[in-house]
């Protein structure tokens, strides 16, 4: 009954999806019933992750919501007092999250504790955090991409791009890998923050980066409507595939074939080597 701009995950034989109107939904993949359901009561475009049974979501009014699965209950409920757009994301019992009020929040998933915040100026944080080596990585608004120490909260470092940030980092050999507004994909040095590589896309960046170690590719989408493939190692072209409209989605691999969608209304499977339609 509304568009859906949030990634469904998925937990044993059920997938979890929420649309822009607040409605979370329990779907069956074996014959699509809705087990359940959930009024959040808010807009939602932030994505589900869900880690040990339980499932964190946040929303436009502020909150970010634990409910527990097995039994739809809301175990916790924390407000920032501005919209969440960030994806939750669970490392070392922690889950980690942005709010538009320039903030990072940690809390423990076992008993719904506050027990880090970092607080990155006034500007939104729409971009998912990852954490690496004792490290939170998060890009911003204001166009920067932080490292922050999980230990004490303090900046380690910080990259200014040249426009808003709302693509998610990945890391990789010792990179954390980016998009930004100001048409580029960058390859940061985890440590320092030193530029490895950057590439020109010609057009925004909101997708986030999904890489193939195996292979060192990156792959990345554009507003100029293109799933591109880059050399992990220095950001050599590779390929490029073109479609009808700007592809802001995180393309997502399986076996030798990676599938994305497009704002055109098409879902795309290619050959992850080549680039061509499968």
């Amino acid at each position: 009954g509304s568009p859906i701009n949030s990634t469904p995950v998925i937990h044993g034989d059920m997938i979890y999806v929420v649309s822009t109107n607040g409605f979370l939904k329990a779907i069956n993949m074996e014959d699509g019933s809705n087990d359940w359901s959930i009024n959040l009561g808010t807009n939602v475009t932030a994505s589900p992750v869900i880690q040990n049974g339980i499932l964190y979501i946040g929303g436009e009014d502020g909150y970010m919501y634990a409910y527990d699965i097995n039994n739809q209950n809301l175990k916790w409920k924390f407000d920032t007092s501005k919209p969440i757009e960030s994806t939750a994301s669970v490392t070392n019992g922690t889950v980690y999250f942005g709010s538009d009020n320039g903030h990072i929040y940690g809390f423990d998933i076992a008993d719904g504790n506050k027990t880090f915040e970092a607080d990155l100026g006034n500007d939104e944080i729409v971009s998912s955090p990852i954490v690496v080596n004792g490290s939170l990585y998060v890009g911003s608004t204001n166009g920067n991409v932080y490292c922050i120490n999980l230990n004490n909260t303090n900046i380690t470092w910080q990259y200014a791009t040249g426009d808003a940030v709302y693509s998610s980092p990945a890391y990789a050999e010792g990179k954390i890998i980016i998009g930004s507004d100001d048409d580029s994909l960058y390859a940061l040095n985890e440590t320092n923050g030193d530029l490895c590589w950057d590439y020109d896309l010609n057009n925004k960046v909101k997708s986030s980066p999904c890489i193939d170690e195996y292979n060192n590719n990156v792959y990345i989408g554009s507003d100029e409507g293109n799933l591109t493939c880059l050399d992990l190692r220095d950001g050599t072209f590779k390929w490029s595939h073109a479609t009808g409209a700007p592809v802001q989605s995180t393309p997502a691999i399986k076996e030798e074939l990676i599938a994305f969608g497009s704002n055109d209304g098409t879902g795309y499977v290619l050959n992850k080597y080549t680039g061509e339609e499968e």
